[in-house]
């Protein structure tokens, strides 16, 4: 049975499909950080969205460059992809192009695991982020 996507509004206005609204929330704060060292990207530059997740940074390229960049977003969790899907879809079908693999150095099968069950775990982590410079690692 295929998990229902909820969708939400983002604090730029912009909604978007999810599969929790808290994560997609911490994603948007994330990925508000991720121009902020000197990367310039402007209309007609070619982009890779590695490991794209619901696809909020490709949204931002998207927004940036007016609809004039090519995105290319990669999202292997099946669930993930399918809200990744949805927003290409809803807001540039033909520039943000996305595929439900994987990149890696070899090609192969890997298994993946989620944080889902961790989600209080990942929310409090985040927080620690947010406020120290420091590297937190868990293994469950």
């Amino acid at each position: 049975m295929k998990k229902q996507l909820a969708k939400i509004y983002l604090p730029n206005n912009q909604e978007v499909f999810c599969l929790k609204a808290d994560e997609a929330k911490i994603l948007y704060q994330q990925v508000q950080g991720y121009l902020k060292y000197g990367i310039v990207i402007k209309e007609g530059d070619i982009i890779f969205d590695v490991g794209a997740n619901i696809g909020l940074f490709a949204l931002m390229i998207n927004n940036l460059c007016d609809g004039k960049a090519d995105i290319f977003a990669f999202e292997p969790m099946p669930s993930i992809f399918a809200a990744l899907d949805q927003n290409a879809n809803k807001y540039n079908s033909d520039k943000i192009n996305v595929f439900q693999i994987g990149l890696g150095k070899q090609p192969r099968t890997v298994e993946f695991t989620t944080l889902s069950k961790c989600y209080s775990y990942f929310n409090y982590v985040s927080r620690l982020f947010r406020r120290r410079k420091t590297a937190v690692c868990c293994n469950y």
